[in-house]
């Protein structure tokens, strides 16, 4: 099992006299934006991703998995890991490799004795129980508002915070034209969630710098202080909170790389929610290699 994000050690002299860095959110994203630029990168024939899902969740889906099942009286949580080789052309076969090393547990004790008192039912996550390899062809990387966009157009995208800012308004404004403001909520949750997406995908490193600016200019962002990811590494979260949600992001300013996302319903323990752990991204020049 992937084991919990802990920030709850004892502080002995050492950990208190450790330099603690960026303070509040902007410095923690601009600081990554800093360090991110100066990196070097040449696109690959693939844009690779190793990741692992965690999702919590009190809702029993049904066969269909469209998520509208019945409240459990418990919560249980799904992991998996998946791989990702995604064409930089499409005209290369892509391949995901989805299901990776499947667990499911409880956040307590609490819950799987509740699990247990309504007879230990069979769970399942959101795709099923079963590995599978998918190969396609598949010419985009990400959707953006609702619209498929290709790897080469993301190569693309604006390097400079302001251009970026004026290219994601636009695709919000048509996105609000087409699905309306309730849908499409407001324009700070957008940014938010097109960067989750984008920063673990294939973006050149100006991109990426020009996200995490985009992001300290966004209203509402708060740090949240010194934390580790899942796997243990250590990073900073900043998080920005609406109603009824809490996103949140674990960046090494180090590095400027994402960690993880943490994506809440709610904000108290046991929310129901998804955390996305990266494990590995960058540009290889064949299907299967890895970075």
């Amino acid at each position: 099992a992937v084991p919990a994000a802990r920030d709850d050690a004892p502080r002995t002299a050492a950990t208190r006299q450790r330099p603690t860095g960026p303070v509040d959110a902007r410095s923690v994203l601009l600081a990554s934006a800093q360090t991110v630029e100066r990196t070097e990168e040449t696109p690959g024939r693939y844009w690779y991703t190793k990741f692992r899902v965690q999702t919590l969740s009190n809702v029993k889906l049904p066969d269909g998995g469209d998520g509208r099942g019945a409240k459990l009286p418990y919560t249980y949580r799904h992991s998996s890991t998946e791989e990702r080789w995604l064409s930089r052309t499409g005209r290369d076969r892509s391949r995901t490799i989805t299901g990776i090393d499947r667990k499911i547990d409880f956040p307590t004790a609490q819950d799987e004795a509740e699990w247990r008192r309504a007879g230990a039912p069979r769970l399942t996550g959101p795709r099923g129980d079963r590995p599978r390899v998918i190969d396609d062809r598949q010419a985009f990387a990400e959707v953006v508002a609702n619209e498929p966009v290709t790897v080469e157009a993301l190569l693309k995208l604006p390097t400079d915070a302001a251009a970026l800012t004026a290219d994601l308004k636009r695709r919000y404004r048509r996105d609000v034209r087409r699905t309306g403001t309730d849908i499409a909520g407001p324009f700070e949750y957008f940014v938010w969630s097109t960067a989750e997406s984008l920063l673990a995908g294939p973006i050149t490193p100006g991109t990426k710098a020009a996200f995490y600016r985009v992001l300290a200019a966004q209203p509402g962002i708060r740090a949240e202080g010194r934390t580790t990811d899942p796997l243990g590494r250590g990073g900073v979260a900043v998080s920005m909170s609406g109603d009824g949600y809490r996103l949140r992001l674990i960046v090494d300013p180090a590095t400027g790389r994402l960690l993880a996302t943490d994506n809440r319903v709610g904000d108290t323990p046991g929310a129901r929610g998804t955390t996305t752990t990266y494990l590995d991204m960058g540009w290889v020049d064949r299907l299967g290699a890895r970075p």
